[in-house]
């Protein structure tokens, strides 16, 4: 029977996504949401002290956070006692239920067994540009009151990656030219006399502009390779942190 109810509320949501019609109806709760960071996780439950929506016989919680720049947040739901993570919303302003994220799954697939937690998680992405935005989870009404679940909105700011566009030999020396990146920072540049990096040495090259970086002191008439990538900075509740983009391919090179 449990089953059967899942299935029937999952579908009944989705055809009503597919409509157009956003749930729940509470616009203003949203008011009321609490305040919560990114990259930390916080517990929750289902109780009978939540907000209840008549129309998908859910119980839901609304939460608040702040994106500091444009990125990806990817929100993680755990839930020890039950097989059926919270559904998620995310809408922008607190005065809408247009939602920009909606969506979950009430059999959650994926596992975590590690020692510090066994249960079901389950993960949703959704691209934001820098703003405040609103966060609702939801469990229908057949799910145990006091289900406890945690909650954690991963962030990684959009810049692009680059690429290797010219390497060249010189004097005891290379030079490494790459591409401009977008919205990234900086750029590193690593390299090293191993082709599988070992003991490299990696310059930070600072700003978006930048584009190459000659190596000196280097042998006469040796082979070393050489690889590129970008970083951004972002302030995340109020601490800079620093994100790393892809390394290049690497590219050999001999010195003169």
């Amino acid at each position: 029977m449990k089953k059967f109810l899942r299935m029937f509320v999952a579908t009944a949501i989705a055809f009503a996504a597919t409509l157009g019609v956003s749930q729940p109806a509470f616009a203003s709760s949203w008011s009321s949401a609490k305040g919560v960071w990114l990259d930390t996780t916080f517990s929750a439950r289902k109780d009978t002290n939540d907000l209840y929506d008549l129309m998908d016989a859910a119980y839901f919680d609304t939460y608040r956070f702040t994106v500091p720049a444009k990125g990806t947040i990817t929100i993680v739901a755990k839930c020890k006692t039950t097989d059926d993570p919270p559904f998620v919303g995310v809408v922008k302003t607190s005065n809408t239920d247009n939602y920009l994220l909606n969506g979950g799954t009430w059999n959650a697939t994926s596992h975590d067994w590690s020692s510090s937690y066994r249960g079901y998680y389950t993960k949703w992405k959704v691209t934001l540009a820098k703003g405040t935005y609103y966060l609702r989870t939801s469990y229908p009404y057949y799910v145990d009151v006091n289900t406890n679940y945690s909650m954690t909105l991963q962030y990684r700011p959009s810049f692009s990656n680059t690429k290797i566009t010219s390497k060249a030999g010189k004097s005891k020396a290379i030079t490494v030219k790459w591409a401009r990146a977008q919205a990234a920072t900086g750029y590193q540049v690593q390299y090293s006399v191993y082709s599988n990096m070992k003991k490299a040495k990696t310059f930070t090259v600072k700003g978006n502009t930048k584009l190459s970086k000659t190596i000196t002191g280097l042998k006469s008439g040796k082979k070393y390779y050489v690889r590129v990538r970008t970083y951004k900075k972002v302030k995340v509740n109020g601490v800079t942190k620093t994100f790393y983009g892809k390394w290049t391919t690497k590219g050999a090179v001999k010195t003169k």
